[in-house]
């Protein structure tokens, strides 16, 4: 994976927490403009709580009704708060049950997309 100057990162997912991180809201948000073919069904917003000291997007596993996603973008928010961006290629229905998980760690519990 590169960061924004295009430089390869290298992370290490033993440095995560293998508790289960607090899934605190997931959100779909329609797209905005259907010409583009990406983000094309929309994004799902997750914001989730854990101690990591450091979570990459490679690092987030996202399952949306069974179908395992990864993040495609991740930033901290503050005081534990994270928030993990997925672009979507179709729609989701309100109350599609989600969960995530940081590297190997234990799923958080499902909660329904508002």
């Amino acid at each position: 994976m590169l960061d924004e100057s295009g430089r390869e990162v290298v992370t290490s997912s033993s440095d995560l927490p293998l508790d289960s991180p607090e899934l605190c809201s997931a959100e779909f948000r329609p797209s905005g403009d259907l010409r583009f073919a990406v983000n094309r069904g929309g994004s799902l917003v997750c914001y989730f709580r854990s101690p990591a000291q450091s979570v990459m997007p490679g690092d987030v596993t996202i399952d949306l009704a069974g179908q395992i996603t990864r993040a495609n973008t991740i930033s901290f928010l503050g005081d534990n708060v994270w928030q993990a961006n997925v672009l979507l290629d179709q729609p989701l229905a309100q109350e599609t049950p989600v969960r995530l998980r940081l590297g190997e760690g234990e799923w958080s519990l499902t909660r329904g997309i508002s």
